[in-house]
Order: C-alpha cells, then sequence, then structure tokens
C-alpha cells in the first residue's frame, strides 16, 4: 500500500513508536508515542495456508504484506512521525529464502503435523534427549525449526538445493524493511540449533544433522538497530530517519510487557499453549522447566534466560468447544471457581478419544482446567524452591479474559493471579525494549514510561 511522504516533521520532538507483533493468530502493529502511551491498534488474521491434519504453514510474502499494510495505516493515522519501529514474533517458524531473498516454501508453524509424522531429532542426529536439553533448552519430540528443515530437506530437494538462508517470519520482514539479516538469541535459541550457554549456533548438532550453518542468520543482540531503507520509508510513510529494533520471540517480549521494575513477577502465558514463565539465571531456570517437562530458552538481555512450563490447555479447550453443541463459551461459564478433585490429561489423542467415548465435555473442561493450573503450581514451586522470589503472578494472553478459570488458578496455586489492563503485554515489552535499544534508555525507566497497571487481582478466596 502506498502512501504520501509526510513534507516536514512540524514537531520535532513529537514521534511515534510502532511494535510489530507477528504471532500465530493474529498481526498486531501496536502505537504509542514519545511519552510511551498506547494510542493505537492495527491488527489482521496472520495469512495461513491450513488444511487440518494434513498441513499448517504461513505464506512469508503475504505475511510481509498484511504486516506493512498495517504499519502503513498506523503511520497515516499517527498524531506524530513514526521514528522506530520493533519487532515480536513467534517461535519455531522459518521461511526458506534463495539468494535474491525471495522465499522456496512457507513458514511451517508448531502445528504444522507432517514434519513429526517422521523420524524425530533423536533418530535424525544421534544425540540423546537430555542431551539436547542441556545444549538447547527444548524437547526434541516438540515442533522445532531444526526438523522443520530436515524435513523441508527431504521433501523439496530442488528447494533444499538453491537454499541460501533461513528467516523468521521476523527475520523476513527485517530484509524487506531494512535490508538487514539477522535472529536474535531469543529466536535462535527456539530452533534446537542453538547452544543456550555460547548464544552460537550449535556446530556438534548441525553437524550430527548434516546441515550447514551458512544457511542461519547471524546472532545479534535484541536491541539491534538498522535504518529502515528510503523506498519503505517513501511507501509507509515514515520519519526520514525511522529505524527498525531486532526485538525478540513474542514469549521473551510478553514477560518484559508484563514485568515491573523492581517486581519479581512469574507471567501466566495463557494461549493456544499456555506457560508459566519466569526470567533468571540458567540454573534456577533449567530446575524449574525440569519439574514440569517445560523448555528453557533465551530472554532478551545477554545472561538472561526464560523457563516455562508447556501446557496445551488452550488447544484442548479448542477440541472440547468444538464436540460440545454450544462451543466453549457456556462450559467455560459453568467452570466451579474452586478445585473440585477432577484431573484429565493433557494430552489431545486421550482427550478426544474421552470425548468419542461419550465423556461429558463440561466434566473434561473442568479436569484440563485444574490439570493445567497442577502443571503451574508446579512450576511455581520449583521457582521459589531454588531462591528466586514471586512478588506477583500475571496472566496475559486469550486465557486473561476467563473469569472463572483465573478464580481456579487462584485457588490451585494459593495466591492471587493479577490481569492487566490491556491484553498487549508482547507488544508493550518489545516498546519497552525499543526504548532501551535506540535512546539509551534503562529497562526500568522504559517500563515506568510504556505502562500496562495491573486492573484486577483474583484471588485464592474470592
Amino acid at each position: 500500500m502506498r502512501r504520501a511522504v509526510r513534507p516536514a516533521l512540524r514537531h520535532p520532538f513529537r514521534v511515534s513508536l510502532l511494535a510489530v507483533d507477528l504471532g500465530t493468530s493474529r498481526i498486531k502493529v501496536v502505537r504509542a508515542d514519545a511519552a510511551g502511551a498506547l494510542d493505537g491498534v492495527h491488527a489482521a488474521p496472520t495469512p495461513v495456508d491450513a488444511a487440518p491434519g494434513l498441513r499448517h504453514a504461513f505464506p512469508a510474502e503475504t505475511v510481509r504484506s498484511v504486516a506493512e499494510t498495517l504499519i502503513g495505516e498506523a503511520a497515516a493515522g499517527a498524531p506524530a512521525p513514526v521514528r522506530t519501529i520493533v519487532l515480536s514474533c513467534l517461535g519455531t517458524a522459518a521461511v526458506p529464502v534463495d539468494a535474491a531473498g525471495a522465499p522456496l516454501g512457507d513458514a511451517l508453524s508448531p502445528a504444522d503435523p507432517r514434519p513429526l509424522a517422521g523420524p524425530g531429532l533423536v533418530e535424525r542426529t544421534g544425540i540423546a534427549a537430555p542431551d539436547l536439553f542441556r545444549q538447547t533448552g527444548s524437547d526434541a519430540h516438540l515442533a522445532s525449526t531444526l526438523l522443520h528443515w530436515l524435513w523441508w530437506r527431504e521433501a523439496e530437494p530442488a528447494g533444499a538445493a538453491r537454499l541460501h538462508r533461513l528467516r523468521s517470519l521476523r527475520g523476513y520482514l527485517l530484509a524487506a524493511l531494512a535490508g538487514a539479516d539477522a535472529e536474535d538469541p531469543s529466536w535462535a535459541s527456539r530452533t534446537m540449533a542453538m547452544d543456550l550457554e555460547s548464544d552460537a549456533w550449535s556446530a556438534s548438532i548441525l553437524g550430527a544433522a548434516g546441515l550447514d550453518d551458512a544457511a542461519l542468520p547471524p546472532i545479534l543482540p535484541s536491541t539491534t538497530s538498522w535504518p529502515i531503507l528510503p523506498a519503505v520509508i517513501r511507501r509507509l510513510g515514515l520519519a526520514p530517519d525511522a529505524r527498525i529494533v531486532l526485538g525478540g520471540m513474542d514469549n521473551a517480549c510478553a514477560l518484559l510487557g508484563a514485568a515491573a521494575p523492581g517486581e519479581e513477577r512469574l507471567v501466566n502465558i495463557a494461549g493456544t499453549y499456555e506457560h508459566m514463565a519466569g526470567v533468571g539465571p540458567l540454573a534456577t531456570c533449567r530446575t524449574a522447566a525440569t519439574a514440569v517437562g517445560g523448555l528453557v530458552h533465551r530472554w532478551l538481555l545477554p545472561g538472561t534466560f526464560l523457563a516455562y512450563s508447556r501446557v496445551p490447555v488452550g488447544l484442548l479447550l479448542g477440541a472440547i468447544g468444538a464436540a460440545s453443541p454450544d462451543g466453549i463459551e457456556p462450559l467455560l461459564r459453568s467452570l466451579p471457581e474452586q478445585p473440585a478433585g477432577r484431573s484429565a490429561p493433557l494430552d489431545e489423542h486421550a482427550l478426544r478419544a474421552a470425548l468419542a467415548a461419550g465423556s461429558d465435555p463440561a466434566g473434561l473442561l473442568a479436569g484440563v482446567m485444574e490439570s493445567g493450573a497442577e502443571v503451574l503450581a508446579r512450576f511455581t514451586e520449583a521457582w521459589t524452591a531454588s531462591g528466586a522470589r514471586v512478588d506477583r503472578i500475571v496472566v496475559v494472553g486469550g486465557g486473561a479474559g476467563q473469569e472463572r478459570s483465573l478464580r481456579l488458578k487462584a485457588a490451585l496455586l494459593g495466591r492471587p493471579v493479577w490481569t492487566l489492563a490491556s491484553d498487549e503485554a508482547a507488544a508493550i515489552g518489545a516498546l519497552r525494549l525499543a526504548l532501551h535499544a535506540t535512546e539509551a534508555i534503562p529497562l526500568a525507566d522504559a517500563g515506568a514510561r510504556v505502562a500496562d497497571p495491573l486492573a484486577h487481582a483474583w484471588s485464592p478466596a474470592s
């Protein structure tokens, strides 16, 4: 979409910032003014090529086009010129591109069943799952960029022969807007090809997989920034000196957006997969993740790590809602506010088998919610047992609007859970990171400047 160039900066000290959040289901562009106040959100569904049980992938050029359209709309409506853009992106999905930067295929989503249908990473690399977890912080049995790459090499040998780079959807947009070629450690650690302790692509893992790290971009700090290309500035109507900040993986940005200066918060990211997440030293993160079969990835700043559980509550609720004639909302409203001692396996195949056998969807939903909350409680216990402090637990994501679920979590955790005034934690975290990167503002000050206040607390007895 072409937009007129702004003729001049009439208010040179008034600028706008944009956070572009490339999510699994939505692309959001969140705008803030120079004082840090949010003043606009533009959103659209993330383009996807999907067929249930067959494929689930993101066409990179269409994703780029939608993101650029939203950026142009946000810039056109901004009260001041847009000088800074920062990026947040889902993990795993990677676009294979040729030497000219053109896509050789779609970016596979974590939900794409094709790579998981064949041999896993343990079989493909000969490296035991515990050793892969120790080096990468990820589970070898789950979807990963590395497994997607191996599957694509076998499924599309002609395209693989022309491969120049694997880029995240964020990296693909970054190349289009600034001509830059990079990924940050928080996203790179999600690939299962990066060594957690060195922040470098793992020669041992790639060698065992028979892959060449020449196809992987440089790993640069999340705060790295570049000038946006002049042609892009003209097309999208940005400030003449506009820059783009690399940013990070969406879960990492969400935790930064939900944190508060001086407070030790755990963040419950409630979406398709539900995580209890915390930032800390590597040993603490490994202990908490191991207690619940969770994951450890790099966070946004050097030497920091992100631990989180991985509970497919949202995915299972979707299956229950699809099997209920009235959908999921009436079932959620009927959810008990206190634990009833129910449990259900947190496994999609077992859940679907129970539904097929005629189990009551309401009972299964309550059991899934309680089982999921128990995992969050175990993570919290392991986190505090390692000496880490927890001042608050804050819920972000789609599940932050489910009142009965919040009451049940508070009861099972034995402590209050809080929600935020907005549901833009990832974008707010990215905006804070951008201020830290481009204006040399300490993160604590950036957190106070781009604020998302606590809106409500749900106590164990409420």
